[in-house]
This record gives structure tokens, C-alpha cells and sequence, in this order.
């Protein structure tokens, strides 16, 4: 399964909270559930020239989980992290790890800068 892709802009200068949604579709209902299970982690790796700058879903791993909508996660930048971001491309991806060790990447795409 290819993951699916998304594009944020971001402005430098500006606080910023790309945020997800790490949900499942059952086809014949449409009805959805949270992708993570109990255990399970979810990684937000972005990519700044030759570093990796991950947050996790880990308590204090810097991901934001949403209370009402615990499908919902946010990679939250302060005003100074997107000041030090020079306009261009970065490139993301989402990676989760499940409590059994699988893993699967089910979103890439790019923090664009302005």
C-alpha cells in the first residue's frame, strides 16, 4: 500500500501546528476509527537538509494528540523553529510503529516554507 500524501505551507516567523488525522475507513460502512491501537507509536519525522527532526506520540515526545478526536495529531512549531527555516521544501513522513513491531508509513509529503 502506497501512503497517502499532503503538503503544508508553513511561514516563517509564524507558530505553526500541521495537524493529521491517523484514521481507518471501514469501505462498506464508512465508518472510522483511530489507526493507532493501544501501544502502538506514531513517528513525525521531518527532514531539514541532512537531519531528522522527529516527534513522537511517546508521553513528551513532542506530538500533540488531540483530546476530543484521539485520531487527530499535531507536529507544533514554535515562531523560532520556522524563523531558522530557509524558504523551500522540506520533506515529512509519518511512521507507525504497532505494540507487535510492525510498521507501516501511512503519510509523506512537505512542510513548504514561505
Amino acid at each position: 500500500m502506497q501512503p497517502a500524501s499532503v503538503d503544508f505551507l508553513i511561514r516563517r516567523g509564524d507558530s505553526e501546528a500541521p495537524q493529521v488525522g491517523l484514521r481507518t475507513e471501514e469501505p462498506a460502512t464508512f465508518q472510522r476509527g483511530n489507526l493507532l491501537a493501544s501501544g502502538d507509536i506514531a513517528r513525525w519525522t521531518l527532514t531539514v537538509g541532512s537531519e531528522d527532526r522527529t516527534k513522537t506520540s511517546e508521553p513528551n515526545g513532542g506530538l500533540v494528540q488531540d483530546t476530543d478526536d484521539p485520531g487527530l495529531f499535531s507536529y507544533p512549531l514554535t515562531p523560532a523553529e520556522t524563523a531558522a527555516l530557509a524558504a523551500g521544501s522540506y520533506p515529512f513522513r509519518i511512521h507507525v510503529v504497532r505494540s507487535d513491531g510492525g510498521e507501516f508509513t501511512p503519510l509523506v509529503g512537505n512542510f513548504i516554507v514561505s
